[in-house]
């Protein structure tokens, strides 16, 4: 019986906590849930194999591009341009380039943050097909009257946004 119990052994390690979430000029606290690392032992042999919780769930198209909206709404530079490209290519439809790469978007987009903390994307509308994600946004904050609004094109590739297309 103790042979059948052991053959698979699977610990999970999790620690509760209490952390500060920023969003726009409020800070909420949030309870959160950590599972820090999953291995599975199988006894007889002895082989482990640890599985880093990242990677428990596979991005998809469009939880990148929220991710960035969520960062964007926050005025979090670094979080919105993790699920970017290195080399990522901004447009202004169809095919005038407006920026490349991450280094360009954090110089215009901390400038942004700074100078606008109003800022706010909402999502009208939201498309997913395959590999590219297209929103309808309305954009308040932006230091003029009223709103703006815009489609926006995401192409995404090896779990990155590598191009942006702007339709105003």
């Amino acid at each position: 019986m103790k042979s059948s119990v052991n053959a698979l052994f699977i610990s999970i390690i999790s620690v509760t906590a209490l952390l500060p979430l920023r969003l726009g000029a409020q800070t909420y606290t949030q309870n959160v849930t950590l599972v820090d690392v999953v291995s599975k032992k199988l006894i007889p042999s002895q082989n482990e194999q640890t599985i880093d919780p990242a990677n428990l769930v596979a991005p998809t198209p469009e939880s990148l591009v929220q991710q960035q909206v969520d960062a964007y709404n926050a005025g979090n530079i670094e979080a919105f341009l993790e699920p970017y490209a290195d080399d990522v290519e901004l447009y202004l439809f169809p095919d005038k380039p407006l920026m490349k790469g991450k280094d360009a978007m954090r110089q215009q987009y901390s400038e942004m943050f700074n100078s606008l903390p109003d800022l706010h994307c909402q999502i009208k509308q939201r498309i997913v097909q395959g590999n590219i994600v297209i929103d309808k946004e309305v954009i308040t904050g932006a230091g003029h009257p009223g709103v703006m609004e815009a489609t926006v094109i995401y192409e995404i590739s090896n779990d990155k946004i590598t191009k942006v297309y702007f339709i105003q």
